[in-house]
């Protein structure tokens, strides 16, 4: 039984990877629904749109099974539901999927940020927040303009407390780098600095105060004082005098000591260190008078002097760095709370709000004396059943938020209305988002005291072999699980096989010595590489060697119906725990022809068809830019050679000129004709489109896509990155006066993890998939490669330390600590305690790496270059490996120093396609396409000569009838570029004359005066039998009262009656197109058959 299911409780599960968390969540919420909740009173929170997305679709998913499954199906989902199975409930259990759908409120299935802005747009003026505002999402930006802002008013202002406590952090050795490092530091954590000062008038004051309660700080206190003591001079004159007549120690030395009895403050310190302690400052020097020259007595004495005067300075350092950590934090909050007022003045003019600001305006909201009650009353109206997903990543400040809303479903007991909490503290891998597992144990309590709820721990893997279990339990018994809260597991896939295998690390040999070859490298092209680069690329290679050898060995791969298949691509994960070196493993993919796909962020902007496409609209916005122009033109966009570029270049040099204005004068060459062409009619559209728009009409006039995939044929994903492409430029304004100068610097500022990820590939080819640990949360493969496993936990670094107890409504204690040699108790202290929680987070995320396999792990790693640590991921995992091997004796057909355990039988595979889908496919699909029906009359055959004069025929209608000056000198040339292909000079006269004769004919002038409103060749998607045509109508005219389609016929043969006979289908289709765009108006058409220059009417009723 699971009791998580059962409507009428209130739950806390403890679910670890892949016991079914989300299975548990969503049959809950179907449970409430069954129980008579209705949607819009359920609210599920998690913190990914992913996430969310894929909460609603299992929902979804789990109602239409319901609603469509046999009797007999229906009784198995019920019972698997723990749900009555009677008549009432059956009848309901059908009826969910519709009354789902028609629901008059939906389900709300979101992240805890989108609930926070819902929330603050239903109620800005209690919020306090501007009604109407944009959510942004490139926080670095804005810190980056409030940081500048600061340094830029502390040079119009030197004396101001800003300029000041810019001298103290420079006294302090802090630089200007260390200085944006700092500030930014503090800005990503401002929403702690808001709740640790909640209520405070003087926030500088409230937490300078309380650190110098925590320290102590007085700045009555004299930190010289315990070395300018008289018994410390007497110490320092004792000792000199034993050190000068008996002989010196082998460190200290009477000559460091001279004098020093004579200095006070700073000199008497720096003397008594400079005598007493190593030259790093991070110990006193040994001490030991020697033997030979000294008495037991004298030995004593001068033991005596040296240890007072050791507890001397001891006193003194201690108090330095007690003031020095006191002056260095609030320097730094004085320049940090001005960042951050700069940076509330900056979203105000942009009318935004970022996550820390949603989060904490919520908070208050909720909160707050004033307004919580009546919100929170709203609030409570529509919440009657509250699920809280992936809770091992709630932040202190997002406890903070979502408790009074828990503290208000206690309140009224008699509603009967239940909360659900779900997450595991050992999954807890995003402590730089401020994650703090320890709150999903405080939630359960919760839960448990105010809500009754049922504690229910999962430890059973719906997911990985005996095998991975084995290892994983092996590995985390002792201190590593005990850090972690680690239980045993146990598995539901007993019978599934699986193996684990843990390579030795690569170590330095042969091929981590340079070559010897006597050349030499140029640096602007051949980056240095190190040992260690080197040894990752053996790593590589023998990642890639041992995927093949999976797949040449058709490795069994088990699905949960118990069918096996052999191993392909897409059944491999890659895992790191970090980015670096994984260059060098996709590159070793590559040379051995494995399909991957990397999830490396921000690197759709680094794609080329980002490239090219962001130097064409420099280009557009300023055209003086050859060397841009240069880019777009060798892109498949033009395809412009390199003889044609250079013929551009030469002239543009001969004219003095720019390359862009040197483009009408190569009007002979197609290519640079073309891109002459395209270019002059986007350079008019970018003065008048926003970004998107004008990116959308490239594409399409451009005929991108199609081009890009004729270039480069291995690019799977152009039509993929082109829509992201195009979603970053509908978004980089938010909609308000975007302009094309405003997304290339939009552009330009995004980097790292700030920039957009490229898009996946389309289609089904199987790929590995290489990824940092991160990355794969959530996901599973039934082989997983974790690799780069040496390395040990970093050691902690100088920066800000804010303590918050578990727990408590706000933070104590805002500190900056310093370097390791300058560290008070308190600051060490702090160091010491995140230290401890990057340890236990390090371990999560090597739980995390290894609970992704189903069957098969591979663990590997190379030495780097200050050794292998004694609790990296390796060594952990050597050890697990070893024990398991120890007791199965299983490693003896292995190589040598491979360890290899595996447990159960490899099965015979099937031959079953790669990957299979069980949704029926549309019939329609699976009938072939028929050809697209022409748009021109093929009733007669048209020799070749006759197609290209009427082609030619078209573009000078086209041409003559566009609204402003032809240069009618360049006119063939242009004609001849468009078409593709050279024109004789006596077909082109002949067809000049026929289209003149056309523009100027009595008859038609109607169609053709100057003043009218027509559009010439326009592409017009048509409805028909063979499905969606794109066909063009020649021209279309609005005289006002009615629309005008015309077609050109160019054709000799045949009257007038067969012409327009051949072109009536098609006409009648474009008049039916042109009526949905303009309801209402008259549509009329007909033929201009050019060789007579006659006018020919469509009679639609004939």
């Amino acid at each position: 039984m699971n009791p998580a299911l059962d409507p009428s409780r209130s739950s806390a599960v403890l679910a670890s990877a892949g016991t079914g968390k989300t299975w548990t969540l969503t049959g809950r919420i179907v449970r409430l629904l069954l129980a008579g909740a209705v949607p819009g009173g359920i609210l599920a929170l998690t913190f990914t749109r992913k996430a969310a997305a894929e909460m609603r679709e299992r929902v979804v998913a789990r109602l239409e099974e319901l609603a469509y499954a046999d009797e007999a199906g229906l009784s198995a989902a019920l019972a698997e539901l723990q749900a009555p199975d009677d008549d009432a409930h059956r009848q309901r259990a059908r009826a969910l999927f519709e009354d789902y759908v028609h629901a008059e409120l939906p389900l709300r299935a979101s992240t805890l940020h989108a609930f926070c802005q819902e929330l603050l747009g239903r109620f800005p003026l209690e919020a306090g927040v501007p009604a109407g505002f944009t959510l942004a999402e490139r926080e670095d930006e804005y810190l980056a303009q409030a940081i500048e802002q600061v340094l830029a008013r502390l040079h119009r202002a030197p004396d101001s407390a800003e300029a000041q406590a810019l001298d103290v952090l420079a006294q302090e050795g802090v630089g200007e780098w260390e200085l944006r490092e700092l500030l930014r530091g503090l800005l990503q954590r401002r929403a702690e600095l808001w709740a640790a000062t909640e209520g405070s008038e003087a926030p500088l004051e409230t937490l300078s105060t309380a650190l110098a309660t925590r320290l102590p700080y007085s700045a009555d206190e004299d930190p010289y004082g315990a070395v300018d003591a008289a018994s410390c001079g007497f110490r320092i004159s004792m000792l000199h005098g034993l050190l000068q007549e008996l002989g010196d120690t082998q460190y200290v030395k009477a000559a460091a000591l001279a004098g020093a009895h004579e200095l006070q403050g700073p000199e008497r310190l720096a003397a008594l260190l400079t005598a007493l302690y190593k030259k790093d400052g991070s110990a006193p020097y040994s001490f030991k008078p020697p033997k030979k020259r000294y008495t037991e007595q004298q030995a004593a004495t001068a033991l005596d002097h040296h240890a007072a005067l050791l507890e001397a300075l001891g006193l003194s350092l201690e108090a330095l760095r007690r003031h020095s950590t006191y002056r260095r934090t609030r320097a730094a909050l004085t320049l940090g709370l001005a960042a951050m007022t700069a940076l509330d003045e900056i979203l105000r003019r942009a009318n935004a709000l970022l996550f820390p600001e949603l989060e904490w305006q919520t908070c208050r909201l909720l909160s707050s004396a004033e307004q919580a009650e009546w919100v929170r009353y709203k609030l409570d109206a529509r919440i009657e059943h509250l699920l809280l997903d992936e809770f091992q990543d709630t932040s202190p400040l997002q406890w903070r938020l979502l408790k009074p809303i828990l503290d208000e479903f206690a309140a009224d007991p008699t509603r009967g209305r239940s909360a659900f909490v779900v997450g595991d503290a050992k999954q807890s891998i995003y402590g730089f988002r401020r994650a703090e597992p320890q709150l999903l144990e405080l939630a359960a309590q919760t839960l448990e005291q105010q809500l009754a709820a049922v504690r229910l721990p999962l430890n059973a893997s719906q997911r990985s072999a005996p095998a991975i279990i084995d290892f994983a339990n092996t590995l985390f018994l002792g201190e590593a699980g005990a850090r972690i809260g680690f239980d045993a597991h146990e598995t539901r896939r007993e019978g599934l096989y699986g193996a684990v295998e843990v390579m030795p690390l690569f170590a330095a040999g042969e091929r981590d010595s340079p070559d010897n070859d006597g050349g030499l490298r140029n640096p602007l092209t051949t980056p240095r590489e190190t040992g260690e680069d080197r040894r990752a690329a053996q790593e590589g290679e023998w990642v890639a060697t041992r995927i093949q050898a999976l797949i040449a060995a058709r490795t069994p791969v088990t699905g949960r119906d118990g069918a096996s298949r052999p191993l392909h691509y897409g059944d491999v994960m890659v895992l790191a725990r970090q980015r670096r070196h994984l260059g060098a493993l996709e590159r070793a993919l590559g040379a051995a022809g494995i399909p991957y796909l990397s999830a490396t962020r921000g690197t759709l902007l680094d794609t080329a068809l980002a490239q090219d496409l962001l130097a064409l609209l420099a280009v557009l916005d300023a055209p003086h830019r050859d060397l841009e122009l240069a880019q777009a033109l060798r892109s498949p966009l033009f395809s412009v050679d390199d003889h044609d570029l250079l013929a551009l270049a030469r002239r543009a040099e001969d004219a003095k000129q720019t390359w862009f204005a040197t483009l009408d004068d190569c009007l002979e060459r197609p290519a640079l004709a073309r891109a002459q062409r395209l270019l002059s009619r986007w350079r008019g559209l970018a003065r008048r489109l926003p970004p998107h728009d004008l990116l959308d009409r490239i594409a399409d006039e451009g005929d991108l896509v199609r081009r890009c995939r004729a270039a480069r044929p291995q690019d799977s994903a152009v039509a993929a990155n082109l829509a992201a492409l195009l979603q970053l430029a509908l978004d980089s304004d938010h909609g308000r006066y975007p302009t094309l100068a405003g997304f290339l610097r939009h552009c330009a500022g995004l980097r790292g993890d700030a920039a957009p990820d490229e898009a996946p590939p389309a289609g089904g080819e199987a790929r590995v998939r290489v990824m940092t640990v991160h990355a794969a949360k959530g996901l599973e493969a039934p082989a997983v490669f974790l690799v780069n496993t040496a390395p040990g936990a970093r050691a902690a670094r100088a920066g800000w330390r804010i303590e918050w107890p578990i727990g408590a409504e706000r933070p104590g204690l805002v500190v900056l600590t310093g370097s390791k040699n300058d560290r008070d108790p308190l600051s060490q202290a702090l160091v010491d305690a995140e230290q401890a929680r990057e340890q236990r987070e390090d371990l999560n995320l090597l739980y995390v790496a290894l609970t992704r396999a189903r069957q098969y792990l591979f663990v590997s790693g190379f030495a780097p270059a200050r050794g292998e640590a004694e609790d990296s991921w390796h060594a952990r995992c050597r050890a697990a490996a070893q024990a398991l091997t120890a007791a199965a004796n299983d490693s003896a057909d292995t190589p040598p120093q491979l360890l290899h355990y595996s447990r159960g039988q490899a099965p015979a595979v099937q031959e079953l396609p790669a990957s299979s889908s069980t949704e029926r496919l549309d019939p329609a699909l699976l009938r072939p396409l028929r050809a697209q029906k022409p748009a021109t009359d093929s009733s007669l055959a048209i020799a070749p000569e006759a197609v290209l004069r009427g082609q030619l025929v078209h573009a000078l209608l086209q041409a003559l009838s566009t609204p402003g000056e032809v240069d009618r000198a360049r006119l063939p040339v242009r004609v001849a570029s468009q078409l593709g292909t050279a024109i004789a000079p006596s077909l082109y006269a002949a067809a000049l004359a026929e289209a003149e004769a056309v523009l100027t004919a009595p008859a038609l002038q109607a169609h053709f005066a100057p003043g009218l409103r027509a559009w010439n060749e326009v592409s017009l998607p048509v409805l028909g039998d063979e499905g969606l045509q794109m066909n063009v109508i020649d021209r279309l005219v609005d005289d006002g009262e009615r629309l005008w389609v015309l077609d050109y016929k160019t054709h000799r043969t045949g009257d007038a009656a067969s012409v327009l006979e051949g072109a009536r289908e098609q006409l009648l289709r474009y008049v039916d197109a042109v009526r949905r765009l303009w309801p209402g108006r008259p549509v009329l058409a007909g033929v201009i058959w050019t060789p007579k220059a006659q006018w020919l009417p469509l009679d639609p009723s004939a």
